[in-house]
């Protein structure tokens, strides 16, 4: 539970869709090998247009695996400073209800988040005003 002005809040996560795939070129344990791990999410808030957030974030996501894919052998040395050889992608819904997704995998402990040693989340913020960094 969590406490939510100073009272404690239950999570039931119902009807949520998580989808995780791990690229690595070695044959070492999974548990062995770390991973940088790629975090977007599927769904939008039903006013919006969904492309910028953000389905614009998720073809982005699977280009990269795709990539990655048909050339693993560009994962093989360390990935952006850390000793991660792999890379995880997790697609997640529930995020615009207040990021249930996400607190999911986070609390329910999936065994390739143990070694994820760096996250990148593709977001978007609307589809107006200026761009932001955050």
């Amino acid at each position: 539970p969590l406490d939510w002005l100073e009272r404690p809040v239950q999570y039931l996560y119902s009807n949520l869709s998580t989808w995780a795939l791990r690229i690595r070129p070695s044959k070492e344990p999974v548990s062995e090998v770390h991973s940088l791990l790629v975090s977007v999410h599927t769904d939008t808030v039903h006013v919006g247009p969904g492309g910028s957030d953000n389905s614009a974030n998720v073809a982005v996501a699977l280009e990269m695996m795709r990539a990655l894919a048909a050339h693993p052998t560009k994962i093989q040395q360390p990935l952006g400073g850390t000793n991660a050889r792999a890379v995880t992608l997790l697609l997640i819904s529930g995020e615009e209800e207040g990021m249930l997704g996400a607190h999911g995998v986070c609390t329910n402990s999936h065994p390739w988040m143990e070694n994820a040693k760096g996250v990148l989340n593709l977001e978007a913020m609307g589809n107006g005003g200026p761009s932001q960094l955050f």
